[in-house]
């Protein structure tokens, strides 16, 4: 173990880990904040205390005074009026917030020891104790957690550490130490004591206004007892709602100031973290994650899918690196120790040129994060070799944690093993099915052609192949979407309901009241790109029309032929589309989970049926009926059921949960399925104009 792990960084500089002035000026800043709160909150116990002894006062003047059951029943809840909102304000004192874990396997010394040395070397390192627990969870995470009280904020509370299989999948030995070290950080004698405190007072004022469910079941039962009750019970939800709204406010000061705060944490906890692994691992730590979160969420997506097909990956591990890989491969990132290991940020899309410092955010963006490591410049030694090293019988604990993720599924009959070589040919396959030909240098990937008509377009064009596809014309759509965001968010800080008040763009720091300054040239720019983006898109056409011409009319007649099949197919598709896509916006609160007023829920159910159910119902038969679900057997046999169905959706203060699930099924189902159909004829189209390509290279 000597020889694992990683040596410590020569000649730190001491002042690197010390609070910085920002750090520092966050912290007084969050106090003043919640005292300003407490105050507020002291007022508020004294007026619910006065309150409840008027309450009591007056009961007993109205019982003595009024020998009767109607005056003993409003003065008992006249009593239970003041005694309810007084328990509003004091329940949090008794609530404990424990973490989900029941995902996690709790691993012992004797399990892992090569582990426990590892984490108790670290420990001493960052000048933190050792966990009380460690456990092991299935995704791409590592945290430090504990239950959290209003007394944890007086007492000590021992912290446990949580280490995600999906991250140690990822990392190397020094990476995994960053990663560690960092959340060590984040509670060591040397930096988080105060940090700790105010996130405790967060988490007991976020109970007190949004935990709500025990309170309202308490409530309930009190206002059921009797019809006079529910009166004073009535009167109780109106004061309670009144009181949140000034806590809220209250809440939103605290809870701003905190995520400043919470940031110049983030920010000293990577520099604990460099001080014992140096910068480079944490860099390389930080490039990684988003990567292999996204291919680990894709893993089980698919897992999802195998379950329907009676298929079960035993490793999802294993799975998950063979992604990984596969994922590099194709976008060039450089491979090392059979790791992927970005040189750069990973990301799809051309960088925003709006920068707006999100008050809300708890972390820094990972930008900021890998300039100020690279800022401290800690040199260290690195171990490449895979986190895995550290953990004994690794291949049996990640069969463990695949079986934990699966223990809720059932399946249909005797389930078959996915080997890595099956999953990994399946990979090659769908990226050949959905790759474009390379030739277009990616300038209609994800997107549709705009329409147009061919016939009218088809003539002499001047243009050459090297012309409309080039460095500039590729990432056209890509700034158009980059632009269209932007403008959203320049629009939302024009509204003055964001809070933002300063912007940088292009570089150039902008006031909220100035955003008009950049919002009428940006609109006409983006007008601009999508114009030329449409003159492309004929222009390309034009040129092919004339090299299919060069070889015959029937040629030339068979490119029109596709280009109309392709823009008629989304004519046909706009019925379905807006059907679907106003049912899904309709219900988007319910699949999401949202609480909503069962008024409000009868009356979307209402309309889903009387504006939408019907007429989706009559677009899928049609498209039943001419075999366009053939080839997706499992989604049109969901679709037959459907149209068959007659659902209701909600019945007694219920959901149906079965029945919404279907209908998000069949919706969902319908995007996937005609964005399939519409990518065959685009790729068709493209396959064509590269044949003509190369039989035009052959006889130049």
């Amino acid at each position: 173990m000597d020889y694992i792990y990683p040596l410590l960084p020569q000649s730190i500089d001491s002042s690197m880990t010390q609070l910085r002035g920002a750090y520092r000026k966050q912290v007084i800043a969050t106090f003043a904040s919640i005292l300003l709160f407490f105050f507020v909150y002291l007022l508020l116990i004294i007026g619910s205390l006065l309150l409840l002894f008027a309450c009591c006062v007056l009961a007993y003047f109205l019982v003595s005074a009024v020998h009767h059951f109607i005056a003993l029943m409003l003065g008992l809840g006249l009593i239970g009026f003041g005694v309810m909102f007084t328990y509003f304000l004091v329940k949090f004192i008794f609530a404990v917030s424990k973490p989900n874990t029941g995902s996690s396997i709790q691993i012992e010394p004797g399990d892992q020891p090569e582990l426990y040395f590892f984490i108790k070397r670290l420990t001493a390192e960052t000048q933190t104790n050792f966990p009380n627990k460690i456990v092991v969870a299935p995704d791409v995470n590592a945290a430090v957690f504990y239950n959290s009280s209003f007394w944890s904020m007086f007492f000590p509370v021992r912290k446990n550490l949580m280490i995600g299989l999906g991250l140690v999948n990822s990392l190397t030995v020094s990476e995994f130490k960053a990663v560690l070290a960092h959340e060590f950080g984040h509670f060591s004698q040397r930096s988080m004591k105060l940090g700790s405190f105010v996130y405790n007072v967060n988490r007991v004022i976020y109970n007190m206004l949004y935990d709500n469910e025990g309170y309202g079941k308490s409530l309930q039962r009190f206002a059921n007892m009797s019809s006079y009750f529910s009166i004073f019970a009535r009167m109780t939800v109106n004061l309670v709602e009144g009181v949140q709204d000034v806590l809220k406010k209250m809440y939103a000061v605290v809870n701003k100031r905190y995520m400043a705060l919470s940031r110049e944490m983030e920010f000293h906890a990577d520099a604990v973290s460099a001080s014992v692994s140096g910068s480079e691992a944490g860099i390389r730590a930080l490039r990684k994650t988003g990567l292999s979160d996204m291919c680990y969420n894709s893993v089980l997506h698919k897992c999802d899918e195998w379950i329907k097909e009676n298929k079960y990956a035993f490793n999802i591990y294993n799975k998950h690196r063979v992604l990984m890989q596969f994922v590099a491969e194709a976008n060039h990132i450089p491979m090392k120790d059979g790791l992927p290991a970005p040189d750069g940020l990973w990301h799809g899309s051309i960088p925003s040129r709006l920068t707006v410092k999100d008050q809300w955010a708890s972390h820094p963006t990972t930008e900021e994060r890998i300039t100020r490591l690279n800022d401290l410049h800690v040199k260290a030694e690195l171990n490449n070799a895979s986190a895995w090293v550290l953990f004994s019988k690794a291949s049996l604990l990640q069969e463990q944690m695949t079986e934990k993720i699966h223990k809720t599924v059932v399946y249909d009959g005797e389930r078959q093993p996915v080997n890595d070589e099956s999953y990994r040919s399946e990979l090659k396959a769908n990226a050949a099915k959905y790759s474009l030909p390379e030739v277009f240098k990616g300038y209609y990937d994800d997107r549709q052609i705009e329409g147009f008509i061919p016939a009218f377009v088809a003539n002499e064009n001047t243009y050459n192949f090297e012309q409309l596809i080039n460095d500039e014309t590729c990432i056209l759509y890509k700034r158009i979407q980059r632009n269209k965001s932007d403008i959203l968010l320049l629009e939302h800080i024009r509204k003055k309901e964001s809070g933002i008040r300063t912007f940088d763009y292009d570089g150039v720091k902008y006031d909220s009241w100035q955003v008009e300054i950049i919002l009428d040239p940006l609109r006409k720019e983006t007008g601009e790109l999508e114009e030329k983006l449409k003159a492309t898109d004929k222009a390309l056409f034009m040129f092919f029309y004339g090299l299919a011409k060069n070889v015959d009319e029937q040629r030339a007649k068979q490119l029109e032929n596709l280009y109309f099949s392709y823009f008629h197919d989304h004519t046909q598709d706009k019925e379905l589309y807006e059907l679907a896509e106003g049912a899904m916006k309709l219900m988007q609160d319910i699949f999401n989970g949202m609480t909503i007023q069962v008024p409000v829920i009868n009356s979307t159910i209402e309309t889903l049926k009387e504006k939408y159910e019907a007429g989706l119902k009559d677009k899928l038969q049609q498209y039943l009926d001419k075999g366009a679900f053939d080839e997706f057997w499992n989604l049109k046999k969901s679709v037959s059921g459907f149209i068959q169905s007659d659902y209701i959706y909600f019945s007694v203060g219920y959901f149906k949960n079965e029945e919404l699930a279907h209908l998000l099924e069949v919706l969902r189902g319908v995007f996937e399925m005609r964005a399939e159909a519409k990518f065959k004829i685009l790729k068709s189209i493209l396959l064509d104009q590269e044949g003509l390509l190369h039989r035009a290279a052959q006889t130049a």
